[in-house]
């Protein structure tokens, strides 16, 4: 978002993506831009970044591909805007990054946009195609090219009702853009609505009595900086941003308000609503102003589900506390070659699992397997696979835990991947070895935490400084980017510095698995004694 010089604002295909996401971060940015006032700063996303620089790998290897399948293609960054694109665009030349402005015909918004590359067909239509990594935004990936293509017909572009996206591992796949053009309609007309109520003085931007929607994702610099200042219900874990609505528009617009309200004042409010999940948020914020009140100590706890929790086993010899760490930006790919849509191997693959470490649970005995590039990766997942496969065999019985899908995800990735000619992965998942504690967690107990990540939990039974150096998985990812780059310009002693600041780190998170499956296996312990 921007403005030109006579105080018209450009709106980005983002910006309206985004508005729809959260109004009232996209009017608060509005209302600084028309006032000149500062916004907020965004909040840093370093994983972001580097997947950004992926990307910019991904689309140059992917233009490649676009040349060598379409001789004439033109480059619109040479046209300087010279030549008018629907003049340049003759039936038969496809061209790159076709970059438009163009006024939306319902509500006079100014909108830029562009797509990677317009590609002609045989019978003169032109197919709008993007580089993309994956698939975990096509939602508004699809609503911006939706818009997109409403820009490029409005100036006079044949278009297919297509658009192929090329992902980095998975090859071109063609999606239809019928279902997305409501969604991007939708946006529209929620954003021009604001703006002409902001205009008319008719639009509270206070966090407390605005009637835009908010997000509350952590992403949201807007929404982040107002939460704790207004002990508000997005701070309550798990709770529904639908939940949210009715209870701010019934008068409720705290979490302690929220715990404090009676269960009847609570169905009466939700009615409608399933009441498992009204009364699991209601006891959460209570737990989590209980925990707040308490001034530092544990977290409030409270046992939910009494047989779920009674079905964790306990401690068996040989039992195990698994965690990877993993770039998912890093790749391999040949420097200025052609993407291949078929390609496979490391010229395809996208991430990597630069670590598995394991703890022993009777010993405490911490083991690790390292990974600087993919054929070490291969070497470390079949010593891995050695080491598991020859546990098992000394007990049989043994259980393998982990928190949350990462690690059983990994390890099925690693297997297509490098293969796993014992099938020993297939084994541990058919036999019931793989024990996930956050599916247990989430089933059987409730904590007063904002939220259910291992670094939440480990208040429950980790003094407060047991962590130092790295704290989460997104600093180890950076510091791994940083041991590549320390490897290949020679800087081997601080190579080995830094990984053995993800070594401990990652110590650190299995030494936390297991804490957790013991706090676990107390906390039954105390529901099944009689009081």
């Amino acid at each position: 978002m921007k403005t030109r010089a006579d105080g018209t604002v450009l709106w980005t295909l983002r910006d309206i993506s985004e508005s729809d996401r959260c109004p009232y971060a996209a009017l608060k940015n509005y209302a600084c831009l028309v006032e000149g006032t500062t916004p907020v700063a965004a909040i840093s996303r370093p994983i972001a970044q580097l997947m950004g620089r992926a990307l910019r790998d991904h689309r140059l290897r992917v233009e490649q591909f676009w040349r060598h399948n379409n001789p004439t293609i033109a480059n619109w960054r040479d046209t300087d805007g010279a030549q008018a694109l629907p003049d340049l665009l003759d039936g038969e030349t496809s061209v790159l990054a076709p970059t438009i402005e163009w006024v939306d015909p319902d509500h006079g918004l100014l909108i830029e946009g562009g797509a990677d590359a317009l590609i002609s067909h045989l019978d003169g239509a032109y197919e709008m195609e993007q580089a993309r990594l994956g698939k975990s935004t096509m939602r508004r990936q699809l609503i911006e090219l939706a818009g997109l293509h409403s820009g490029f017909t409005q100036l006079g572009v044949a278009l297919s009702p297509t658009a192929v996206m090329n992902f980095a591992h998975t090859g071109r796949q063609r999606f239809e853009l019928q279902d997305s053009w409501d969604a991007w309609r939708t946006a529209c007309d929620g954003l021009a609505q604001a703006v002409r109520a902001y205009h008319q003085g008719e639009l509270s931007l206070e966090w407390s009595t605005t009637p835009l929607d908010q997000c509350g994702r952590q992403s949201c610099a807007w929404c982040q900086i107002e939460l704790s200042p207004h002990d508000d219900l997005f701070l309550i874990a798990r709770l529904r941003r639908t939940h949210r609505r009715i209870l701010r528009a019934r008068g409720i617009t705290t979490m302690t308000a929220f715990a404090e309200a009676s269960s009847d004042e609570i169905d009466d409010v939700l009615a409608g609503a399933d009441p498992v999940e009204v009364q699991s948020s209601h006891r959460q914020a209570t737990l989590q102003v209980l925990t707040k009140r308490s001034g530092g100590g544990r977290p409030a706890t409270s046992v939910v589900n009494s047989t779920r929790l009674a079905t964790l086993n306990t401690l068996q010899p040989g039992d195990i506390y698994l965690d990877f760490e993993g770039d998912p930006a890093y790749h391999e790919w040949p420097d200025g070659s052609a993407w291949n849509p078929r390609a496979e191997g490391a010229q395809s693959w996208l991430g990597i699992d630069y670590l598995i470490g394991v703890m022993e649970g009777d010993s405490g005995e911490y083991h690790s397997w390292w990974s600087s590039d993919f054929a070490s990766e291969a070497t470390a997942f079949r010593d891995f696979l050695d080491w598991i496969a020859n546990r098992l065999s000394n007990y049989p019985t043994m259980s393998i835990y982990h928190y949350a899908d990462y690690e059983a995800t990994a390890l099925r990735r690693l297997a297509e991947r490098h293969a796993d000619p014992r099938n020993v992965i297939a084994q541990i998942e058919s036999g019931g070895t793989l024990v996930d504690l956050y599916r247990l967690v989430m089933a059987s107990v409730a904590v007063g935490t904002s939220g259910y990540a291992l670094k939440d939990l480990e208040a429950l039974y980790f003094e407060p400084d047991t962590r130092s150096g790295i704290s989460g998985g997104g600093e180890s990812v950076l510091a791994f980017s940083r041991y590549l780059k320390a490897t290949q310009s020679g800087n081997h002693s601080e190579a080995k510095r830094i990984s053995h600041t993800i070594l401990d780190y990652n110590r650190l998170d299995t030494l936390s698995t297991r804490a957790l499956h013991h706090w676990l296996l107390e906390r039954r312990a105390i529901e099944e004694t009689p009081h």
